[in-house]
């Protein structure tokens, strides 16, 4: 019997992206260079941080759909900016 999760309405057993997350720096295994889409994403949320008084973000999901890499990509795009 399979464990029931999200992928299973697709007929997989589990996510067929790469799982890993992405990291800053030049000593990363994964770098953050590796990182595709969610560009308005990214932009909404740095435009939060820099564009208000209150600069608190929330990124909420299933797991297993990127938001640790994403926020360590809007990590790295903020210290960019800073």
């Amino acid at each position: 019997m399979a464990i029931l999760n999200h992928w299973n309405a697709f007929n997989l057993r589990q996510s067929p992206f790469f799982q890993d997350t992405l990291w800053a720096g030049v000593d990363a295994r994964y770098p953050l260079d590796l990182f595709v889409g969610r560009q308005q994403e990214s932009e909404r949320i740095l435009k939060g941080i820099f564009g208000a008084p209150d600069s608190r973000q929330i990124v909420i999901g299933a797991a297993g759909y990127g938001k640790t890499t994403l926020a360590q990509y809007i990590k790295a795009q903020a210290a960019a900016k800073a």
